[in-house]
């Protein structure tokens, strides 16, 4: 990542460090943005290390959907990403928007338990942009995935919302191997 004054350079994904405007240019995976603006931006800022217990989760959450290669070596990087921005990854690398596009981020001190998403009431998370989506969302983009309608993949997140991948992320990755490999010597492997 590198700053010019003006622009937060993350990859190809340019912002600019005031949030007049979100995307300046954006060359390769789409960022995840906020469904929309809160009408009273938090200034509470989140630091990477606040994050890694979080990453850890969505890591697991992906191992339980079946992933257990190309998960390692993510690097965590925190930055003003301006606008709507709620993360974006570049390679190995995930960036997160400092302030969650104002929302404010909801840092679960319980990762592995939904409780806080599944039982009524605020226990915190509503109103807030949930972290462990944010960087589950991110880490499947690092696998391959593209943004989707529906599920843990779609181009934006509604405060107060959880996402997780299933067992279909599972199947697309490997009719995406399938596809990919289709005319070449590879794809001579025995079918039982």
């Amino acid at each position: 990542m590198q700053s010019d004054g003006k622009l937060v350079v993350v990859g190809s994904y340019r912002a600019t460090t005031d949030g007049s405007a979100a995307l300046a240019r954006y060359l390769g995976d789409p960022p995840l943005l906020a469904a929309s603006l809160p009408t009273r931006p938090r200034s509470t800022n989140l630091n990477s290390a606040a994050a890694q217990p979080v990453l850890a989760a969505a890591l697991a959450r992906w191992t339980a959907a079946g992933f257990t290669s190309a998960l390692g070596g993510i690097q965590l990087q925190v930055a003003n990403l301006g606008g709507r921005t709620l993360g974006i990854a570049s390679g190995n690398t995930i960036t997160l928007d400092d302030n969650a596009a104002g929302h404010g981020w909801f840092v679960d001190p319980t990762p592995w338990d939904d409780s806080e998403f599944t039982t009524r009431g605020n226990q915190g998370e509503q109103n807030r942009m949930d972290l462990l989506t944010v960087l589950t969302h991110e880490i499947g983009h690092v696998l391959g995935y593209e943004h989707d309608q529906t599920g843990v993949m779609e181009d934006t997140l509604a405060a107060g919302t959880r996402q997780m991948p299933g067992a279909d992320h599972q199947t697309d990755w490997f009719a995406a191997i399938d596809l990919l490999f289709a005319d070449s010597p590879l794809s001579k492997r025995r079918r039982y």
